[in-house]
């Protein structure tokens, strides 16, 4: 039995709830170029999320549950998008699939990378902080390995000082942290107020390749940012281009709510501001208007995490 390499950090599902004719239309930020494609070879990577153990086998458990979920997420957003309300059980699972948006994409991946960053470097300032430390841990490095480190201590030091060097983070850490923390997520979520957000026959929602945006409320301080409990904010998750999901605070009641146009524009400009590479639209004219109106063309992705003195 072959094992599938390509592995959908968006499911197929969901991006066929964006298409015009089968097709959509994507920016590519880190190419600058518009494109239109299939869902099938949308925001693919090869064995993402699957990992080789000791003995050189391939695990593939994570696609293989991202996959059962995704079967039931499909018919869920079927019912959202058709205002049935749903029961508890379809919530629990729903709850589980948005969160599994929030850690399953390339961005999580990359916070998880530059939060180890951060860590390590910090870590490292006081390990390195003094000179007779610094000998310390070379020559428990050199006992070990049986190997010389021809490096002196004081070069070591201004490296570690001036923070000039990258922490690599293994893809198994991320991929380890995936579902205890989706999971964690989900609890959150489920207790929170939803409503089922419709765009009018006009008008219709993008989406991205990070399509979890956390929107803090108004009066909120920008510079400290703002997770999904901090109150206020508002978790938009575009469900297809006619819904979207809006969850608030907790509370634990569901409803479906018509917008107008201008609050379609603004939930899609949140959206692609939120994106790591990739901006997703059913047409060209709208994909280019909101790449033009929120700057993403003329920007880079943010760094997540900074250590504050």
């Amino acid at each position: 039995m072959s094992i599938p390499k390509r592995h959908h950090t968006l499911a197929q599902f969901y991006l066929n709830g964006f298409c015009l004719d089968g097709k959509l239309w994507l920016y590519d930020r880190e190419l600058d170029e518009y494109r239109q494609q299939t869902p099938r070879n949308t925001t693919v990577q090869s064995h993402y999320y699957s990992f080789r153990d000791e003995s050189g086998e391939r695990i593939t458990g994570i696609e293989s549950a991202l996959a059962q979920i995704e079967g039931q997420a499909s018919q869920i957003i079927e019912k959202l998008g058709a205002r049935t309300p749903i029961d508890i059980e379809d919530r629990q699972i729903f709850s589980l699939f948005v969160a599994l948006m929030r850690v399953r994409t390339t961005d999580f991946q990359k916070e998880v990378g530059e939060l180890t960053d951060m860590m390590y470097k910090e870590v490292n300032k006081i390990a390195f902080a003094t000179k007779e430390t610094t000998e310390a841990i070379l020559a428990e490095i050199e006992a070990e390995t049986g190997e010389s480190i021809q490096i002196a201590p004081e070069e070591i030091m201004q490296v570690v000082k001036d923070g000039q060097y990258e922490v690599l983070t293994e893809r198994l850490h991320s991929l380890g942290l995936m579902f205890p923390l989706a999971e964690d997520i989900a609890k959150e979520l489920f207790q929170m107020d939803w409503i089922v957000a419709f765009a009018p026959p006009d008008s219709s929602f993008i989406t991205t390749d990070n399509p979890f945006t956390i929107v803090p409320p108004i009066e909120h301080d920008r510079q400290r940012g703002a997770g999904i409990l901090t109150p206020g904010t508002q978790k938009q998750v575009p469900l297809s281009q006619s819904a979207c999901l809006v969850i608030l605070d907790k509370g634990g009641r569901g409803s479906f709510l018509d917008l107008d146009k201008s609050q379609v524009r603004q939930i899609n400009r949140n959206a692609a501001t939120n994106c790591d590479r990739f901006v997703i639209a059913r047409d060209e004219s709208l994909l280019r208007s909101i790449v033009r109106v929120t700057g993403v063309n003329r920007s880079k992705r943010k760094r997540k995490w900074a250590m504050r003195r």
